[in-house]
This record gives C-alpha cells, sequence and structure tokens, in this order.
C-alpha cells in the first residue's frame, strides 16, 4: 500500500505539461478542483474524467503509474460513500435496517462525492508529477509575493509548502522500513481484529514520528549553518515566463470548464 502512494513525486520529462508555467499549471489545476464541485450529472463527470484523461496522455503519464496512485484512494472513497448513505436522508428508502435507511438520493450522492474525490486527487497528481520541487516553491513565491505588502513571507511559504510535498515519498520510505524492522521481531501487522491491528500501527507510528522530528532537525540546523535567512534579498535562478503555450492551455481550460457550466452538466 505504502508503495502506491505516489503523491509528491515527480517524474521529469519535456511534455506539454512539463514546459508549462507552474504559476499556470497551479491556478488551472485549483480551478478544476472547483469545477468538480460544480458537475452534477454523470455526462459530466464522464466529461470531466476524459479531460483528465487527455491531460495525462499529454504530459505522458503512464495509465499504470497513475491508477497505481489512485489505489490508496480507493479507501476514502468507500469512506465518503459510506458517511452519505447514512448522512443523506432524503429520497425513496431502498433500504431499512433497524436504525439505518438507506435512500436512493443517498447511493446517487454517494457515488457523485465518491467521483469527485478520486477526480480532485487525480488532478492534484497531474500537477505534482509534472512540476518539480524548485518550480513548486517559485509558483507560490511568484503568487503569493503581493502579501508581502502585510508582511506574509512568500518566500517561506512555498518553500514549506514545496518540502512538505517533496518530503511524502522520504516519510513513507521511512514508514515501509519501520514496518520491515518491526516484522523483523515479530510483529504480525496481517492478524488480529480490528482493535488488535490498530494497537499494532502504534509500532509504526511512534518510531515513524520520531523519525520526523529527528529529520526535521537536522533539516533546520543544516539551513541554519548555511546562514538560511529566508527569502530577504534573496534572487533566483530561476525566472518564470508566461508564454503562448500557458494561453492556449488556459484558454482550452476555461472553454472547457464553461462548456460544462453552460450545459448544465
Amino acid at each position: 500500500m505504502l508503495d502506491d502512494i505516489i503523491l509528491g513525486q515527480y517524474v521529469p520529462g519535456d511534455s506539454f505539461l512539463h514546459r508549462l508555467d507552474p504559476r499556470t499549471k497551479m491556478i488551472l489545476s485549483a480551478l478544476l478542483a472547483v469545477l468538480v464541485f460544480v458537475v452534477h450529472t454523470w455526462t459530466g463527470y464522464a466529461l470531466y474524467f476524459a479531460f483528465t484523461a487527455a491531460l495525462a496522455a499529454v504530459g505522458r503519464i503512464p495509465p499504470r503509474y497513475l491508477a497505481r496512485g489512485m489505489r490508496p484512494m480507493v479507501f476514502f472513497g468507500v469512506i465518503t460513500f459510506l458517511f452519505q448513505l447514512v448522512f443523506v436522508r432524503e429520497g425513496r428508502a431502498v433500504l431499512d435496517l433497524w436504525i439505518l435507511t438507506v435512500t436512493d438520493r443517498g447511493v446517487v450522492e454517494g457515488f457523485f462525492m465518491c467521483f469527485r474525490l478520486l477526480l480532485v486527487v487525480l488532478v492534484v497528481l497531474l500537477f505534482t508529477l509534472t512540476t518539480s520541487a524548485v518550480e513548486l516553491a517559485e509558483a507560490v513565491d511568484r503568487l503569493l509575493r503581493p502579501l508581502r505588502r502585510v508582511g506574509v513571507n512568500s518566500y517561506d511559504v512555498g518553500l514549506v509548502l514545496s518540502g512538505a510535498i517533496r518530503f511524502v515519498p522520504t516519510l513513507l520510505e521511512q514508514a515501509d522500513k519501520v514496518k520491515k524492522a518491526q516484522m523483523a521481531r515479530g510483529v504480525v501487522f496481517e492478524q488480529g481484529n480490528l482493535i488488535e491491528r490498530g494497537r499494532k500501527v502504534t509500532a509504526i507510528l511512534v518510531p515513524l514520528l520520531l523519525n520526523v522530528v529527528r529529520r526535521a532537525d537536522e533539516l533546520g540546523m543544516a539551513m541554519e549553518a548555511r546562514c538560511y535567512q529566508g527569502g530577504v534579498g534573496r534572487t533566483s535562478r530561476m525566472q518564470l515566463r508566461t508564454g503562448a503555450r500557458d494561453w492556449v492551455a488556459a484558454a482550452v481550460s476555461v472553454a472547457w470548464g464553461v462548456m460544462l457550466v453552460w450545459a448544465g452538466l
């Protein structure tokens, strides 16, 4: 399961998506993530999925790689679906078991929320897989730079955000090492009931938390040793420029979104 999480990883390439300005990709990704909550029909979801699949093809991201990254989110999708079944009471009852009443509206809303979650994750994955950590930090810094007038250090925000996202693969690697070390000591995670398995998870979480704190302390000391003082007076080697391909991508994405909204999908 841990090997299937690809959030935070970057796939080097020279595709159309890779060459886009990271600010353009960040803004369009945010708009696409918002748009998924506007769609409310099966046709709209089918068109949305087709558009994201086309983006993956343009970015030259292997479908199997994306499918592997989406696999861990199936569990959260199922939980979201079950929550809608339990808490949505509008509509005609299709199942009535003691205190649990499942309605047809709850089933439909459950599927919709599940698809929304998976599609948002897919959009985020496409962004992170085609954007390096340096580009991500630079994009956040440029987009938040106007907030410096009110005391917000945009450079530090970009650095922290990119570091947090890119630290996910390292964190998963450490979790896998801790799990294998505990299994070598005789811990069997697949046996026992739900409560017993939950207790065994602490054998991973406690050493992992200590590892994270130690790594964060080492990173802080390394930055202090290099005289890091934030983004004050710093220059950037990367110069972001919005080109024709960015305007084309923005025009296509906005036109497609307007079409979905106008068609009432």
